[in-house]
Order: C-alpha cells, then sequence, then structure tokens
C-alpha cells in the first residue's frame, strides 16, 4: 500500500490582466488570487514548512502580486508557477482561483501544457 501526503501551503495575491478577444474579459481588470500548493511529501522525503512558504510567497509576492499580467490566462499564469516550482525542485499540484468559484488545478513537475484540470469549488 502506497500513502501520498502532501504539504499544503495557502497564498493570495492581487493582479490585473485581460484576455485578448474574450466578451467580458478583454477589457484590463483585476483579480484577488488565491493559490493552494500541494507539495509532495512522505516521511522519507519532506519539506519545511517554512522552507515551502519562502519559496511560494518569494516568487508571489516578487512577480506577481499587485503587478499587471497583461493577455494571461488562469492556466498560463499557473503555468508560470509551476515552472517556478518545478525549478526549485518541488513536486506536487497548484490550485489557482480567479474566484471563489472557478479555477485552474496544475501539476508539477510532470505537466503538458494543455492539460488542465478544470474544476469549480460550488
Amino acid at each position: 500500500m502506497v500513502i501520498v501526503d502532501y504539504r499544503i501551503y495557502k497564498s493570495a495575491f492581487e493582479a490585473g490582466h485581460f484576455i485578448e478577444g474574450h466578451p467580458k474579459c478583454g477589457v484590463q481588470h483585476g483579480h484577488s488570487y488565491h493559490l493552494n500548493v500541494y507539495v509532495l511529501s512522505n516521511l522519507k522525503t519532506w519539506q519545511d514548512f517554512a522552507d515551502i512558504k519562502e519559496i511560494v510567497d518569494g516568487y508571489v509576492q516578487k512577480e506577481l502580486d499587485h503587478q499587471f499580467l497583461g493577455n494571461a490566462s488562469a492556466e498560463q499564469i499557473s503555468d508560470k508557477i509551476a515552472t517556478y516550482l518545478t525549478a526549485k525542485g518541488m513536486q506536487g499540484y497548484l490550485e489557482l482561483y480567479e474566484t471563489d468559484k472557478f479555477g485552474v488545478k496544475r501539476h508539477f513537475p510532470n505537466f503538458e501544457v494543455g492539460e488542465q484540470d478544470y474544476f469549480s469549488n460550488k
């Protein structure tokens, strides 16, 4: 039996963007994004919560918070975050919410562009 555990870290940031050609989101607007990062962990290999916080918030606060992200969808933003976390040696998945009901789920490091798992948090 294999037991899979994840260490969970939650972060948030404010950012503006637009979606070119979209009837509603084609104008500049912003979101209060909520990010949940699930880092693969087990009894033999685990990362300290403080290290996870430093890695995640170090990127989020510097690169995303109070930034204008341009023509960027939630999928593209989650891809940037996943790429960064992979480069830092992390494995797991993340959930990025644009609203309290809608977001994207992205696995890392083994993800392919276009293989997002869409979900709604009802």
